[in-house]
């Protein structure tokens, strides 16, 4: 199973949107009094346990609004409509791969985000 990383501060913020260039990585945006999502949380974990060396291939993030929500606005595709200063409790999950924010997902909605893992997750690597 998946341990979920906070990130802290904005180098790890950077050195998770840099990961991305070799594995998706999942981030549960969240206000600092709400938290992350639980409700996502055992759907999440199943992923882990759903694809073959998903250790390698993604990792899970949680990041706080309140400290990294204008970096997270601004990594948002163009056509995004979420704006997370205005977000209360609303989940929001934000996925990165290549450097580039791939997918936003609101609301508890399993299947999109299944979906979206599904559609951007990395190939398992080759055994060498």
């Amino acid at each position: 199973m998946s341990k979920l990383t906070k990130i802290e501060d904005d180098a790890m913020f950077d050195a998770m949107i840099e990961a991305s260039n070799d594995k998706l990585v999942i981030m549960d945006v969240h206000q600092d009094w709400c938290g992350v999502c639980d409700a996502l949380q055992p759907t999440l974990q199943r992923v882990f346990q759903d694809y073959e060396k998903a250790e390698d291939r993604m990792t899970l993030t949680s990041c706080s609004i309140g400290r990294f929500g204008a970096k997270l606005q601004s990594s948002f595709p163009s056509d995004c409509h979420v704006v997370l200063e205005k977000n209360g409790c609303l989940p929001v999950f934000a996925l990165y791969r290549f450097k580039s924010c791939v997918s936003v997902i609101t609301g508890v909605d399993a299947p999109s985000l299944l979906a979206q893992i599904s559609a951007n997750i990395p190939d398992k690597p080759v055994a060498e």
